[in-house]
């Protein structure tokens, strides 16, 4: 059996991640989004990480207007299609990854960055 990754150390930011993460996504392994609903938005990925190959499975609040004045937040959950966001992710696996921080509980440390459709409701 292969030994786990270590901790990122490396090229936590390198392009090859997010080209792999692409890659996965393109193949139906790995699902992203951004939902929005009532002027709130996340983002949701779900699939393997790019470099650990770990489960991943987040999400994230990339967004929340507090708003008391409808019409300022109206805007936010009008469907306009094929509208698309630019979303950054990290993993954030649950596997051990020899030289994590110890103040860091989860992930490889390990970056990418995706752009992925939005979804109304």
């Amino acid at each position: 059996m292969a030994s786990p990754l270590a901790w990122n150390e490396v090229d936590p930011n390198a392009r090859k991640w997010t080209d792999i993460a692409w890659d996965a996504f393109n193949e139906d392994r790995l699902t992203a989004k951004v939902q929005v609903s009532h002027a709130v938005m996340v983002s949701v990925l779900d699939g393997p990480c790019p470099r650990c190959n770990h489960r991943l499975s987040q999400r994230n609040l990339m967004t929340l207007v507090a708003s008391l004045d409808p019409l300022e937040t109206k805007g936010l959950d009008a469907a306009t299609p094929q509208e698309l966001a630019e979303v950054d992710f990290i993993c954030d696996c649950s596997e051990e990854h020899a030289g994590r921080p110890k103040d860091v509980h989860s992930g490889c440390n390990t970056a990418f960055h995706l752009t992925v459709y939005i979804e109304r409701s």
